[in-house]
C-alpha cells in the first residue's frame, strides 16, 4: 500500500535491486580509488593548492584578533 504511493510497482522489482547493487558498487569503488590514488600514489587533486590558500587566509584572519607576538597557540599559563 505504501509503495503504491510512491509509484514503485512490485513487477520492478529486479530492476529496482539492480540499480540499488549499481549504486553500492559503484560507491565502494570510488571510495577505494580516492584512497589509492590519495593515500598511495599521492595525488592531490588540486585541493593542495586550494587548502593551502583557505589556510592562509584563515591565519590572515586570525592575525587581525591577535595582539603582536601572540600567536594564540599557547595561553598564558600552559
Amino acid at each position: 500500500m505504501y509503495m503504491a504511493t510512491l509509484n514503485i510497482k512490485p513487477h520492478n522489482k529486479w530492476r529496482n535491486f539492480g540499480v540499488f547493487l549499481a549504486f553500492c558498487i559503484s560507491n565502494w569503488a570510488l571510495v577505494y580509488f580516492f584512497i589509492y590514488t590519495v593515500r598511495i600514489q599521492g595525488w592531490t587533486f588540486g585541493f593542495g593548492y586550494v587548502f593551502g590558500l583557505a589556510g592562509k587566509l584563515a591565519g590572515k584572519v586570525k592575525s587581525l584578533f591577535y595582539r603582536n607576538g601572540d600567536s594564540g597557540e599557547n595561553p598564558k599559563g600552559a
